[in-house]
């Protein structure tokens, strides 16, 4: 599914831009005009392009300041502060460039008599859909600063929640390069000091130390083709992986895994009720509220269920309903979202779907980390043991020769 930059016009006229979701063009187009806008220009947004803060890593606006810049608005607006000078006095106290920036272009836009949902929705690069969307919401009811406390908690725990599965698959990656690059030192620097003593010996070498030496003598002539190799299986990964097919089955595969694909599983659910929760308690009709569940998931599996979803609830089915069809979400997920449709409440039951998997999640992501350091450290251990081990055996053997 790509990504679509737009400039369309609402139904008074008033223009705005904005990001949305589709597998074509066509399907982008689509999904706006039934949203009733008129759409002006589109354009696909380009992988290599960042959402937030232009190409450079560095410039890219943190989760957490979001939250920040959307409690201290809630703050002075309830202290009775005019929205004009709120927006003033925090743009004036930003560190980060790029969203001092946008929030000026904001004030410029509130200025000439653009509404705060309006002047947020030009600025999408920096600003998520769903600040824009519970903006909205609060703007037309009159709670805008109960809307923004409830924003920051939901920025808040959505940014807990990632920054906990990011700790949990950083750790093993982390091992995982040190061990390359200890052999590899070991390989280039170590062992070919061994290789005239080796020679002196003149007795047959073990299979595990002339394959060390194989590798080693290959590493050190032609270190830049394994580097070119690297990029090419990178390149072509991330390549295939932008393919709607390739990108269904690997993050298919990812769910699968065992106790790792729990943990994505109710991470991502977690992320989907809780968004939802908020939406409705926001007064957001539902399958608006799915469309932009939809176009802020990861997982291609749960895109595809949720764009489902939205097209079924257009149709006058039930969420509960068309969400079990798909066979992705849990009994309890389900079963949850049925008593919440029955009984009018289903914002406080995607809430207590979101409480209960952020238990779970919390427990899963220690129970990985717990077992995680102990298996990295025991493969490190038998990585380099080995690699030791090949070049200590011929020396061994030549001692006990002597003797």
């Amino acid at each position: 599914m790509e990504k679509y930059t737009y400039q369309a016009k609402d139904e008074v006229g008033a223009p705005f831009r904005g990001e949305v979701a589709g597998d074509s063009l066509r399907d982008a187009v689509q999904e706006l005009r039934q949203r009733g806008w008129y759409v002006t220009k589109i354009e696909r947004v380009h992988s290599s392009e960042l959402a937030v803060g232009g190409r450079w890593p560095w410039r890219r606006i943190k989760q957490r300041e979001i939250v920040l810049l959307c409690r201290q608005l809630a703050a002075m607006l309830s202290a009775g502060l005019p929205l004009m000078e709120t927006m003033k006095i925090l743009q004036g106290q930003m560190q980060n460039s790029v969203l001092q920036r946008a929030l000026a272009n904001v004030v410029r836009q509130i200025e000439s008599g653009t509404s705060l949902t309006a002047a947020l929705q030009m600025e999408n690069q920096v600003f998520p859909r769903t600040m824009v969307y519970m903006i909205a919401a609060g703007e037309a009811s009159g709670t805008l600063d109960v809307v923004l406390n409830r924003l920051a908690a939901y920025l808040e725990r959505d940014y807990k929640a990632a920054e906990k599965l990011l700790s949990v698959m950083l750790y093993p990656l982390i091992l995982l390069l040190m061990t390359v690059l200890v052999v590899g030192f070991i390989l280039c620097f170590v062992l070919p000091i061994f290789v005239t003593l080796f020679a002196n010996l003149q007795a047959t070498l073990p299979l595990p130390t002339r394959i060390l030496l194989r590798l080693s003598d290959w590493l050190l002539a032609y270190w830049w083709l394994g580097l070119l190799l690297l990029g090419l299986v990178i390149w072509g990964g991330e390549k295939l992986y932008a393919l709607p097919r390739y990108r269904l089955f690997w993050d298919g595969f990812l769910l699968r895994l065992p106790v790792l694909g729990d943990l994505l599983y109710k991470t991502a659910a977690m992320r989907i009720s809780s968004t939802l929760a908020v939406l409705l308690r926001s007064g957001m009709v539902i399958d608006e509220a799915v469309g932009i569940v939809k176009d802020i998931a990861t997982n291609a599996r749960f895109v595809g269920s949720l764009q489902k979803a939205q097209q079924d609830l257009r149709r006058g089915y039930a969420l509960s309903q068309t969400l079990a069809e798909g066979q992705l979400f849990d009994p309890l997920f389900l079963q949850l979202l049925t008593v919440g449709e029955a009984t009018g409440e289903l914002d406080v039951m995607l809430q207590k779907v979101t409480d209960f998997y952020e238990i779970d999640v919390a427990v899963l992501s220690e129970r990985i980390g717990t077992l995680a350091e102990p298996l990295m450290i025991l493969v490190l251990g038998v990585v380099v043991g080995t690699v030791v081990l090949s070049i200590a055996l011929p020396i061994f053997d030549a001692m006990t020769a002597i003797h």
